[in-house]
């Protein structure tokens, strides 16, 4: 394995654990304070274009757990 594709690899890994830390925190964060919506927006090198975006959604809500929106760069989502 190239350095290149061993540090795309160890990239990809992280990237993969950051979103899986930072969903878990939603969800978390909404258990605490007993709500059945949380939403979390990390910005990536400042840019909300690139923004990563979290969601946790009580029980209260199962029907819409799948749905998404794509971003697209204008308002709320």
């Amino acid at each position: 394995m190239t350095e290149t594709v061993a540090q795309e690899a160890a990239s990809n890994e992280f990237n993969v654990r950051v979103d899986h830390l930072l969903q878990t925190t939603c969800e978390v964060a909404r258990a605490l304070v007993s709500t059945h919506q949380a939403a979390m927006a990390m910005l990536v090198a400042g840019d909300w274009a690139h923004a990563r975006k979290y969601f946790s959604l009580s029980d209260k809500y199962e029907p819409w757990q799948d749905f998404t929106m794509p971003a697209r760069r204008i308002g709320l989502h």
